[in-house]
């Protein structure tokens, strides 16, 4: 009888430590939030020959909806400096959309995630002329 009780026991056990779970504390990120190097622009799928600095745009994008984007120019050995940083946010829509907010303007742009490639695209109009921009990050 003790050894059925003792089964029974640790059996009760077992069973109350395997439910336990840890998926209550999972937390899904979301892929855009992490640091993006630009590496390619594209206006209407032609890719554009931008100085070395133009592709020096980093974008850091964390949780609480806030990134920075840091700018450079060419300093005066022709080498990259920081010419700026800006706070911005944004916001997963859902199906590949996001809102972002920048300098004040927000606009929805479309992002696809392939492996550690960012593709975001958005289309501008200016004067009644509609281009189609495509600017492809890495993650680092």
């Amino acid at each position: 009888m003790k050894k059925q009780i003792l089964i029974l026991i640790t059996g009760l056990f077992i069973l109350t430590t395997s439910c336990n779970s840890d998926d209550d504390n999972d937390v899904i990120t979301d892929p855009f939030v992490g640091s993006w190097k630009l590496i390619q622009r594209f206006q209407n799928e032609v890719l554009q020959q931008n100085t070395v600095c133009g592709l020096e745009l980093t974008i850091r994008a964390s949780e609480d909806g806030v990134m920075e984007i840091d700018f450079f120019g060419e300093g005066g050995n022709s080498e990259c400096v920081l010419l700026a940083t800006r706070q911005e946010t944004w916001m997963n829509l859902g199906d590949g959309n996001y809102e972002i907010t920048l300098a004040g303007e927000t606009i929805v742009e479309e992002f696809v995630f392939t492996g550690d490639l960012l593709s975001i695209s958005f289309i501008e109009i200016t004067e009644g002329v509609e281009v189609q921009h495509r600017d492809v990050y890495v993650m680092f």
